[in-house]
């Protein structure tokens, strides 16, 4: 991680985020490795899991990234607008009022309904530009995609017995007994109705198809039952691609596993890899050892001093006096809360590290701009002094010299590590290092 110097932290008020650019292109570049032949997908979703945008993904880029994957189609089109050229997808039919303007973009639209497909035929019309969109596969998510299971059942009817020959995967789900043997007039309508939308957006001259996708529910879960799930998911996904195929529809670019499934199993990787977590350094559930062995967390969160003294014996501190000193202790007051995401349930529970290493616990309720220390008697120096010169205290980390990481600290406050850094808020700066060297963050 890379050094705070006073250059970094003195014009700089409360509290802020150094993001390692470096690190993030290290990590970028080892997930590249990992892939292999397939293409690696950058995920930098909300504001790049809180790290900020533009910035990383760029360095993700720099690493050797071959496409970018959003939520938003503001985030999209800032992308575009901060001068990527690289492929994006968008991981959402969401936008659907949005889609001129993400056509002109060249923006790959994830598709997986009628409607959206209409629409994006439309704005295709409209701007006189292709509409790009990558096909969404639900195979055991339950949350976007066509239902895989449900069409691939009705396929025996409409599926020749030389196609079929075609599709190993299909015929293994067939002999599992895994798809369904039977369907109700309702499911039978469902399928037929998501059969024609497919076929009609593959066909649709104004539409390019440039890739199909799911995502695996149970990579980061560990049991038979969880790599059963992963398995099955798995087949469902191949089936797809193989039944398409055999119809006469090759897709160029099929990707299905996220990072924990990139780490955990290989034959999930297809054309492409989609990591979010693993380009920050944060490891997906059950998956901390490999995850530090590949990659190093990206960012570091500090908080300046805003008050340093000396509480007297059985004082409590803060709302409700959850803590109270039992003697005469030293307390500081750092000027960071949960309004900028430093969570009010660590209260009492979390520490931070002191410029010369030591931990400071917190003490008493974190407030919504402030959370409280107890100090070790050698700050006492600091009690009369201007705090501005003294170094910030360090919330969150690599770990490296012991301060919290965001798996430690989601632990602490029932949370996951992407949650910890999705919530620190847009009031907190993003400082960006390169080589210990402060960069602007660009338009």
């Amino acid at each position: 991680m890379a050094k705070l110097t006073p250059e970094i932290y003195k014009n700089l008020d409360r509290n802020f985020l150094v993001v390692d650019l470096a690190q993030a292109e290290k990590n970028a570049a080892a997930l590249k490795q990992l892939a292999g032949k397939s293409k690696l997908a950058a995920v930098v979703k909300a504001d790049a899991y809180g790290h900020g945008l533009l910035p990383c993904a760029r360095a993700f880029l720099a690493g050797g990234a071959d496409y970018l994957a959003v939520a938003t189609g503001s985030a999209a089109l800032t992308l575009r607008k901060g001068g990527i050229t690289a492929p994006i997808l968008l991981f959402s039919e969401a936008e659907q009022l949005h889609y001129p303007e993400l056509v002109a973009a060249g923006i790959n639209i994830s598709l997986y309904s009628a409607a959206a497909g209409r629409k994006l035929q439309a704005a295709a019309q409209l701007t006189g530009r292709q509409g790009l969109f990558h096909l969404a596969i639900d195979t055991g998510m339950s949350r976007i995609g066509f239902d895989s299971r449900l069409l691939l059942s009705a396929l025996p009817q409409t599926l020749t017995s030389e196609q079929q020959d075609a599709c190993p995967n299909f015929k293994l789900l067939q002999k599992q007994g895994f798809l369904l043997a039977s369907l109700t007039p309702a499911e039978a309508e469902n399928a037929a109705a998501s059969w024609t939308t497919i076929l009609e957006v593959l066909q649709a001259p104004e539409l390019r198809c440039n890739g199909m996708f799911s995502h695996l529910a149970f990579a980061d879960c560990v049991g038979e039952e969880a790599a059963l799930r992963t398995e099955r998911q798995r087949l469902l996904f191949s089936a797809f691609k193989e039944v398409l195929a055999a119809m006469g529809y090759k897709i160029p670019l099929c990707h299905l596993a996220q990072s924990a499934g990139a780490l955990r199993y290989p034959a999930c990787r297809f054309d492409m890899i989609r990591p979010g977590s693993l380009l920050y350094g944060l490891p997906p559930a059950n998956c901390l050892t490999p995850t530090l062995s590949l990659v190093q967390p990206i960012a570091s969160w500090y908080a300046k001093f805003a008050r340093i003294f000396r509480l007297p014996p059985h004082t409590p501190v803060s709302y409700g006096g959850l803590w109270q000193s039992e003697r005469e202790v030293l307390i500081g007051v750092l000027a960071v809360g949960y309004a900028d995401g430093y969570r009010r349930n660590l209260s009492s529970k979390a520490y931070v590290i002191l410029p010369q290493g030591e931990k400071a616990p917190i003490r008493g309720r974190i407030c919504m701009d402030y959370c409280m220390v107890e100090l070790p008697e050698t700050y006492a120096v600091y009690l009369q002094r201007d705090l501005s010169e003294l170094q910030p205290a360090e919330l969150l980390g690599d770990g490296s010299r012991g301060e919290m990481t965001a798996w430690e600290m989601a632990a602490m406050a029932d949370s996951f590590d992407l949650e910890v850094t999705c919530s620190i808020t847009a009031r907190v700066p993003r400082i960006y290092l390169r080589n210990g060297q402060q960069i602007q963050a660009g338009p």
